[in-house]
């Protein structure tokens, strides 16, 4: 049989098919039937810590916290994209894997998103202690309620370069970032200041 094992940012996986955060990881019943097909590995939905959630999401759409439901919202500059943050907080999903990750024969790499460069370094080492094999920065999400907040979601190299940086000294795991294609600089800032 074939070699298909690969490293990613340091994390050496079975193979390179990897189940981004998305519906095939919100929930541990889903979990646990992708990990029957032997990704090599699994993203956690993305979510944020609970202060997070209740300044950013609350005040948006608060008839949906802390419940959040997937559903598709249409923005003021016409674009209609649909909002899939996961359930639960990070608080939650750290519990969750601290008391489950040794069951899963898939490394699990936790999704985290923030409001502040504090936010990411945080949510980051809540994962990494819980038992993360990897950390996903979300740097790039067209939801409506990150707009207002410098450090979520953000088109600014500068920024993306500085979160990358801090939560890379924070945590020992990989870490990787998911950010905008364009302009280039964005994701040259991300590459650059994880030293992949």
């Amino acid at each position: 049989m074939s070699d298909i094992s690969t490293t990613i940012g340091g994390l050496k996986l079975a193979n390179p098919i990897i189940i981004s955060s998305g519906p095939l990881s919100d929930t541990e019943e889903i979990l646990q039937k992708a990990d029957t097909f032997e990704p090599g590995a699994i993203i956690l939905k993305t979510t944020l810590l609970d202060r997070d959630y209740k300044q950013a999401v609350a005040p948006y759409d608060h008839h949906k916290y802390p419940h959040l439901l997937n559903s598709y919202i249409r923005l003021s500059d016409g674009q209609m994209h649909c909002d899939g943050m996961s359930r639960w907080s990070l608080e939650l999903w750290a519990d969750w894997m601290a008391k489950n990750h040794d069951k899963f024969r898939t490394p699990l790499i936790a999704s985290v998103a923030a409001v502040s460069l504090e936010g990411y370094i945080e949510g980051a080492k809540l994962m990494e202690q819980a038992g993360a094999k990897a950390i996903e920065l979300l740097l790039a999400c067209p939801a409506a309620w990150f707009r207002p907040f410098k450090y979520c979601m953000t088109s600014n190299p500068a920024i993306v370069s500085e979160i990358c940086t801090e939560v890379k000294k924070a945590v020992s795991i990989p870490i990787g970032a998911k950010t905008l294609p364009w302009p280039s600089a964005i994701p040259r800032a991300a590459y650059r200041s994880i030293g992949l």
